[in-house]
């Protein structure tokens, strides 16, 4: 194998998800047989961006109120597995919830794309928009591209004021921000979300 096939094949592990299976393709047909210079660009491409050093990624304080995002979701897994809170984002919805234990970010809260799929190794993944620290800071990913601050800055107004921003959410499209179901009854349209997630999450109702 000659070296760029070997230099691709030593970055394999830093690749983004989306370049991995056309980074290994092309090591699979270098191995059997001389690649074209088209291929060959790719190979030296790939590397490229594997090896690139990486900006680093803007971390932007939240506001916390008199509930942060994480105690809400350490509150409402008390009683749910998996809670996560849908909210509009200026990169379509997005859905927060908890790091699980087999994730590095595994203490902190996850905020990735409720709807958009990316094709990862293991097939389909919702796309990672970043993650909010245990200490309440918010580090963007890359596919938050420019819209990274004001990301940051949507999360700070729901952290600010869950109650309203949850109620806003759920009289805008008629759908609970905690639960995602359809609001049905009058009374859990005029507050933005029913008596059981209120319950769950300690928001007021009623």
């Amino acid at each position: 194998m000659n070296t760029d096939l070997t230099a691709l094949r030593e970055a394999l592990p830093l690749l983004a998800a989306k370049d991995v299976d056309f980074a290994a393709s092309l090591l699979d047909q270098g191995a059997r047989r001389p690649l074209s210079d088209k291929q060959m660009y790719w190979v030296r491409t790939l590397t490229q961006r594997a090896t690139a050093p990486k900006a680093a990624p803007v971390v932007q304080q939240l506001v916390a109120g008199s509930a942060d995002i994480k105690a809400l979701l350490v509150k409402a897994a008390q009683n749910l597995k998996d809670p996560s809170i849908v909210l509009d984002s200026p990169l379509g919805a997005i859905r927060i919830a908890l790091a699980r234990s087999s994730s590095k970010y595994f203490g902190g809260v996850t905020v990735v794309s409720k709807d958009i799929k990316d094709q990862g190794v293991k097939g389909p993944r919702a796309r990672w928009f970043g993650h909010i620290t245990d200490a309440g800071a918010f580090v963007p990913g890359p596919k938050c591209g420019a819209e990274a601050q004001a990301m940051g800055d949507r999360l700070a107004r729901f952290a600010a004021d869950p109650v309203q921003e949850a109620a806003k959410y759920g009289k805008l499209h008629g759908r609970c921000c905690f639960c995602n179901l359809r609001l049905r009854d009058p009374r859990s349209t005029a507050v933005g979300y029913g008596p059981d997630c209120a319950d769950n999450w300690g928001m007021p109702w009623g």
